[in-house]
């Protein structure tokens, strides 16, 4: 007999890779992402938009399986499917596959050059009806520093881009995980980056690494007129480091596809949501965490979990 799973993730998967899942389970798709209970549901399908927290899962008494379309667990509980064994079948450590998804870096270097060229700025000032260059203060990159926080896959991408660009690229990783894969000058302090990079992208991953990489004292540190990406996670920044940085017009301009409020140990407990403030500063650019999630990536991404769940079901349900 086939076990149920159900598919919460907002947006329609690939109809082949319903096909082959429904040649094992028996598939339900869900636009909401607030079902009502479903107690026979055992293998459950979700993607970062879906808060997995205690609420929530008490909607599934016989859940087995949790599969996540990312690397981050943020809006998972993982503790609680620990205490209920509950399987979370996610992207994390598949680096084989991931190296081949290069997204995320696509979009951290799309907010570092909207970032540096003002691009919002300059569309408001057209949308509002204005036309003077003159408002609108940007720099070359070729010839600046690129500071990289974390070279891993996502770092290596960006060295890349940044050579591509005639920058020098500098590196500083938290947990050391590089090694001499990246061909980039690596920092032995994360102040040290800080202070000679006139661009920095944190690309770091939460693991094995304290709550906060960028904290008062490390925004401080950042030179003056830099600019500043955040492509990993909303809790490894400061945000009210970041306001006063912006008050203080230290950073020329600062790019997040993540939010503290994001995360799940910020939903536990919450902390004032910044994104108002933020988003009064002209410099400042916002999306919703979108650097993985392109049209290939997705696809790519389901596809690689259907294959890995079918392949491995007896061993990740124990059957």
């Amino acid at each position: 007999m086939k076990d149920e799973m159900l598919i919460l993730q907002g947006e329609p998967m690939n109809e082949t890779l319903l096909e082959i899942l429904a040649q094992k389970f028996i598939v339900i798709r869900e636009q909401s992402i607030s079902p009502t209970e479903v107690p026979n549901v055992k293998f459950l399908w979700v993607n970062l938009s879906v808060i997995v927290d205690r609420t929530f899962l008490n909607k599934f008494p016989n859940l087995k399986v949790v599969v996540l379309t990312a690397t981050g667990h943020t809006t998972i509980d993982t503790k609680l499917l620990a205490q209920r064994n509950i399987v979370l079948v996610s992207l994390k450590g598949h680096k084989s596959f991931l190296k081949t998804i290069s997204s995320s870096s696509e979009h951290a270097w799309a907010l570092l050059l909207a970032g540096n060229s003002k691009i919002v700025a300059a569309h408001s000032q057209v949308n509002s009806g204005l036309w003077d260059g003159s408002l609108i203060s940007k720099r070359e990159l070729q010839g600046k520093t690129l500071g990289i926080i974390g070279l891993g896959r996502i770092g290596t991408y960006l060295a890349d881009y940044g050579r591509a660009f005639k920058m020098e690229v500098i590196g500083y990783d938290p947990c050391n995980e590089a090694g001499n894969s990246v061909q980039v000058k690596k920092i032995k302090t994360l102040v040290e980056l800080l202070q000679k990079s006139d661009h920095i992208i944190l690309s770091a991953s939460t693991s094995d690494i304290p709550e906060l990489i960028l904290g008062p004292n490390e925004i401080a540190s950042i030179k003056d007129g830099a600019g500043l990406v955040n492509i990993s996670r909303g809790s490894l920044v400061d945000e009210e480091a970041i306001l006063r940085a912006l008050e203080l017009k230290v950073l020329n301009y600062f790019a997040t596809d993540v939010l503290q409020e994001e995360d799940f140990q910020h939903m536990e407990n919450p902390r004032r949501s910044n994104r108002d403030e933020l988003l009064k500063h002209d410099n400042v650019i916002i999306t919703p965490h979108i650097g993985g999630y392109s049209l290939d990536a997705r696809e790519r991404c389901d596809h690689h979990l259907v294959k890995f769940l079918i392949e491995g079901c007896c061993i990740v349900t124990g059957k």
